[in-house]
């Protein structure tokens, strides 16, 4: 609380004043007047009242974080964003188990298989019945017959018997010009042929050569000549001879 006190001089003696930072005495010598101002506070135990507000002082540090708050509820589901750019192919993963073929694959295999080696191997396709196969090798009747079965064929026999194909198989006899052993044999029972698919030799499905069979020497085996294809000579199994397989299409 600021006060303005003004004293006549003649009249108030004043006690004595200690001029400092909470007064102030102004002299108006053209009105005889002294004015003397005091920044006046009731004693407070010997404390003065506070004095004007100063400037703001410099900024404090930064205080301590404060805990948080409890987690506020979920909002809506907002629209779904663009799709992102398409990322780096990942590496390739570890080869799975090998499954099992189907019945119907496996047949097909097989089947390819043996169409493969047929034309390795130069069989020959006969009205889309059967298939011949002439050796180029020459051996006995008994390894003849083996390797025959081995592929998955036998000695040729319906070839011969069918007046259809007869023509054929003679052909390509004559043209091989060798001697060739063929799917018949009476090992089992002598003067009793039967042909390799089992077939019993009879005088309308065997085209014997003229006078044969004759047995001469223990003659077992047969074979056809290029010289006399259409006829069938009986011969020695322990022969060696190129020899023709035949096998079925159906």
């Amino acid at each position: 609380m600021m006060f303005s006190v003004s004293l006549i001089l003649l009249i108030v003696s004043l006690p004595k004043v200690i001029l400092d930072s909470t007064c102030s005495v102004q002299h108006d010598s053209s009105r005889s007047r002294l004015t003397l101002d005091i920044d006046w506070e009731p004693a407070n135990n010997g404390i003065g009242r506070p004095g004007k507000r100063g400037a703001v002082g410099p900024k404090g540090p930064k205080g301590d974080k404060g805990s948080s708050g409890v987690k506020g509820e979920s909002g809506f589901v907002g629209p779904q964003g663009p799709p992102g750019e398409k990322g780096e192919r990942g590496l390739r993963g570890y080869p799975g188990p090998k499954g099992d073929a189907s019945p119907e694959v496996i047949i097909e295999l097989e089947q390819l298989r043996t169409r493969i080696e047929e034309l390795e191997e130069g069989w020959v396709t006969i009205q889309n019945r059967y298939k011949y196969w002439i050796s180029q090798q020459a051996t006995t009747w008994q390894v003849a017959d083996e390797d025959c079965k081995s592929r998955h064929a036998r000695l040729v026999a319906k070839i011969i018997r069918d007046s259809s194909t007869q023509k054929t198989i003679f052909d390509a006899v004559r043209a091989s010009s060798l001697r060739l052993w063929v799917g018949l044999n009476d090992i089992q029972n002598e003067g009793s042929f039967i042909w390799s698919d089992g077939e019993t030799s009879t005088s309308s499905n065997t085209p014997w050569r003229a006078r044969e069979p004759n047995n001469y020497g223990n003659e077992d085996c047969v074979t056809i000549q290029y010289d006399s294809p259409t006829d069938l000579d009986d011969t020695s199994c322990s022969g060696i001879y190129r020899y023709i397989c035949e096998r079925d299409m159906a």
